[in-house]
């Protein structure tokens, strides 16, 4: 019988880099007055022990059946979006692999079918970006609501709506890459 081999292993980011991209995003994430999303019914009644909550309750994502493959990912606080708005989210989540491994991130199909989409369509986290300073690994996931009928798309605290898929990848014989990671999304475009 085959056995599955165990590559990865899941874990939660400190409180303070959770509460800080939480906090940029409020800062940043307005369209007019309105948010575009929510820790319970308002973000403005007491915010940091919203995140804190928030934390606490983090789920690390895990398969639903023996024949899963993928590992579900929750959201750590309620989510609205309107047709065609954005938003990144923080899961608060990074993961420890193995070399030559990597951690595909996709819709789950109940969202997917429903207007969900991933901005750079299949989010890859590499094995070195567990150990990355400026993030702690945090997995940031940007998401668009393009429901074809144009109504708010829906997340609930603690709802799945991602999937991640651990897949095995090869090298090319040319001489492997030197540099570390030292940053998150598009670190590895800049002149390090």
């Amino acid at each position: 019988m085959f056995k599955r081999k165990k590559i990865a292993r899941f874990e939660k980011v400190s409180y303070n880099e959770f509460k800080n991209k939480i906090l940029d995003i409020y800062n940043n994430e307005f369209v007019g007055t309105r948010p575009k999303f929510i820790y319970e019914s308002n973000i403005h009644t007491d915010i940091l022990s919203n995140i804190k909550k928030a934390y606490d309750y983090l789920i690390l994502p895990a398969r639903q059946t023996a024949g899963s493959a993928g590992y579900d990912f929750v959201a750590p606080y309620d989510i609205i979006l309107r047709y065609m708005d954005s938003i990144i989210i923080p899961t608060g989540i990074k993961v420890y692999m193995k070399n030559n491994w990597i951690l595909k991130i996709y819709p789950r199909s109940s969202f997917g079918n429903n207007g969900l989409k991933i901005e750079n369509t299949v989010p890859i986290i590499d094995s070195d970006y567990y150990n990355n300073s400026k993030t702690e690994g945090n997995i940031m996931i940007k998401i668009t609501n393009e429901n074809k009928s144009r109504e708010l798309l829906y997340i609930k605290e603690g709802e799945r709506f991602v999937q991640g898929i651990f897949v095995e990848y090869g090298l090319a014989e040319e001489e492997t890459p030197k540099r570390k990671r030292i940053g998150g999304t598009g670190s590895t475009n800049k002149n390090i």
